[in-house]
């Protein structure tokens, strides 16, 4: 059986400083990728003449598109169109492959051909350079039931579940097949901050996922304390949004009585943490807030708690819970 073709896509905003070790890293698999695609996404700074410097190197195998700035969903939507791969490989322009991902990605595909997505761990880097520390830490991925299957392990069952408690599949080391992401609709442009756990959970409902335990991709991590009040409103807001959509008939025919069963738990939960973190914002915050919320969600938010606890925000005092 001939192996999956693999198109490497790299979204870049002001990358100048990284993306050569991207490229570099995508340059130096042991499978070469069949195509790869940068997406210059209205950069100011020089990425696209680093990238345009790689192109002797990938014998005309590498696309630049420039488009005006948009974000680092909709940049990879377009690659995602353009590429011609079988398979896609996300590499964000701050992070860098170690060499053997592209054919282990292949090597997974070609023995589980029924994946929709297999991904890797990653090991965390800052300004300091490698940490040590894994992406895996702490997260379901080392608790999955699976199969192992020469050196690789293919999940048991769906991955929606734990997937709605949020994603813990690194971009930067996952590969999906193509068809599939189209036809899930690829990345939620409304979504600004979950768009990762969107796009997985989609997936998951059309077919297995296989991961590696082998660390295949570095991922940077950049400083910045971005933990605000408004920040966590606005996070908790794009999480109550995804479970909101996946609610949606086209979505919830799809899942098992145990996967609908979890979304409830989720979407229940998720209502409650963007509620309070409106609430805890203060009261103008709350009521416009709660304004904004559709009919059947906007009297639950309006429970005494709520509002004594935005009152309270608004006069610099504590509520109880």
């Amino acid at each position: 059986m001939a192996e999956p073709t693999i198109s490497v896509i790299i979204p870049a905003y002001n990358a100048a400083a990284f993306i050569a070790e991207a490229l570099l890293s995508v340059l130096n698999q042991t499978s070469p990728a069949d195509e790869v695609i940068v997406v210059n996404d209205g950069s100011t700074d020089n990425t696209r003449q680093v990238a345009a410097s790689f192109e002797p190197h990938f014998g005309g195998r590498l696309i630049i598109i420039d488009q005006a700035n948009a974000g680092v969903a909709a940049a990879r939507n377009a690659a995602y169109r353009r590429a011609s791969g079988e398979l896609v490989a996300m590499l964000d322009a701050d992070d860098y492959y170690l060499p053997a991902f592209l054919a282990t990605a292949r090597r997974a595909f070609t023995l589980m051909p029924d994946i929709v997505l297999f991904f890797g761990d990653t090991e965390i880097v800052d300004a300091n350079g490698p940490t040590g520390r894994l992406n895996s830490e702490g997260k379901p991925v080392r608790t999955l039931p699976a199969i192992e299957i020469d050196g690789l392990f293919k999940v048991r069952g769906s991955t929606f579940t734990t997937l709605l408690e949020g994603s813990y599949i690194p971009v930067c080391a996952a590969a999906v097949r193509r068809a599939t992401a189209l036809a899930v609709g690829l990345f939620d442009l409304s979504v600004r901050t979950s768009e990762d756990r969107d796009f997985f959970c989609r997936l998951a409902l059309r077919g297995p996922m296989a991961f590696s335990r082998e660390v295949m991709a570095h991922e940077r991590i950049h400083g910045g304390n971005i933990s605000i009040s408004t920040h966590r409103v606005d996070l908790a807001r794009n999480v109550l949004t995804v479970m909101r959509k996946l609610r949606r008939p086209e979505h919830a025919c799809l899942m098992s009585d145990q996967e609908r069963s979890a979304l409830e738990a989720v979407y229940k939960d998720e209502f409650f943490n963007y509620v309070y973190n409106l609430s805890s914002a203060g009261w103008r915050a709350y009521v416009k807030g709660v304004a904004m919320l559709p009919a059947d969600e906007r009297l639950a938010a309006l429970h005494p708690k709520h509002l004594a606890r935005a009152l309270a925000a608004a006069v610099g005092m504590s509520s109880n819970d």
